[in-house]
């Protein structure tokens, strides 16, 4: 799925913006200079992500630490087991 984000100027390095998209909110993080853009939701438990912790290439929800590689989308902390 394409969506515009708008410029990337407007992305701080290291740190969520949400991106509203209709009825949807997207969360997209700079990383070296790449933007990674996901959904504004913990598949553990529907925490919105959009105030979480950038760690490296991951993100770590703020309720109960689950973290996710934000280039593949895929769990790497418990308790989230599915991206």
């Amino acid at each position: 799925m394409k969506i515009s984000l708008g410029p990337i100027e407007k992305f701080p390095e290291n740190q969520v913006v949400i991106v509203a998209n209709g009825l949807d909110s997207i969360a997209a993080v700079k990383i070296d200079g790449q933007i990674f853009a996901y959904e504004d939701s913990c598949t553990h438990d529907g925490e919105e992500m959009g105030h979480c912790k950038v760690c490296g290439f991951e993100v770590e929800c703020p309720r109960h630490g689950a973290r996710f590689d934000v280039r593949t989308g895929q769990a790497t902390r418990m308790p989230a087991i599915s991206p």
